[in-house]
């Protein structure tokens, strides 16, 4: 496989997964309002907080990204939201949702290291269009919408976010093995 041409399908399905585990708060704000009788301003924060973190962390991760590769990035953010998610799935109050939710919200760094890897690896008359492409990755979100409370009804709560892991550790599998090294910094 040519490990150039797979970069941007894969790069693309992979932050489309990273998305979906961003915005799987969201989806359940409401059971978790009726299961824990939260405020609305509580329910508020709870679909805030990992909103909160992945946008801030963006800057951070996209320097890294630039400067020891989308593929390693990417592959470790991806091994990272692992352990929220199965953590969310054992939460068992308010404030636990809170601190997993918090840690949930690393997913949404994916679009800086994403755009960051695809814009390397693509010459600059093809850029636009790659990364383009590469956006729609944000569909994750509306993936979320539809297909979390789906799970959480037929499976429980716990699944909506345990059933995320098994596209996580498949699209990890595609970045790691199927994805080019990022070319060294001068």
């Amino acid at each position: 496989m040519d490990k150039q041409k797979a970069l941007l399908p894969i790069m693309t399905l992979a932050m489309t997964i990273a998305f979906a585990v961003w915005a799987v708060f969201s989806p359940l704000a409401s059971s978790f309002q009726q299961i824990y009788g939260l405020t609305s301003t509580q329910k508020s924060i709870l679909v805030a907080i990992p909103v909160l973190l992945g946008s801030i962390m963006r800057i951070p991760l996209g320097i890294l990204t630039g400067r020891y590769g989308g593929r390693k990035l990417f592959s470790l953010l991806l091994l990272f939201i692992i352990i929220p998610l199965i953590g969310a799935g054992f939460a068992n109050s308010y404030g636990m949702l809170l601190f997993w939710a918090f840690f949930i919200g690393m997913a949404g760094t994916s679009f800086a290291i994403s755009v960051t890897f695809v814009s390397k690896l693509t010459p600059p008359e093809k850029q636009g269009t790659a990364l383009g492409i590469n956006a729609m990755g944000n569909i994750g979100t509306a993936v979320a919408s539809f297909s979390v409370p789906a799970i959480a009804a037929a499976l429980g709560v716990k699944w909506a976010f345990w059933g995320l892991i098994f596209p996580v550790v498949i699209m990890l599998i595609f970045v790691w093995f199927f994805t080019p090294d990022t070319p060294k910094p001068a």
